[in-house]
């Protein structure tokens, strides 16, 4: 088994050699910084990129981080339920 781990940081550069990392992956997990809405709607943007240059039913899962910084979140739990 090999697991490969891509920090992109959000960086647009990466963009564009996103298939790159998608190619062959059987499972992705896209992280978030609840506290800036521009982070989660990137991050909804991979998730959807995944859909189609990875392998077919691939395992995906969204993770919001910096849940401690609760008075800072920019993006309410209803928001992830009704975008996704």
């Amino acid at each position: 088994m090999k697991i490969g781990i891509w920090d992109t940081a959000g960086n647009e550069r990466f963009d564009s050699v996103s298939a790159m990392y998608c190619r062959g992956a059987h499972a992705a997990i896209v992280v978030y910084d609840i506290t800036q809405e521009k982070s989660f709607w990137k991050a909804r943007s991979w998730l959807q990129r995944l859909q189609y240059e990875a392998t077919p039913n691939i395992f995906k899962a969204l993770v919001g981080n910096k849940a401690d910084f609760v008075s800072k979140r920019e993006v309410e739990y209803k928001v992830i339920c009704v975008t996704l």
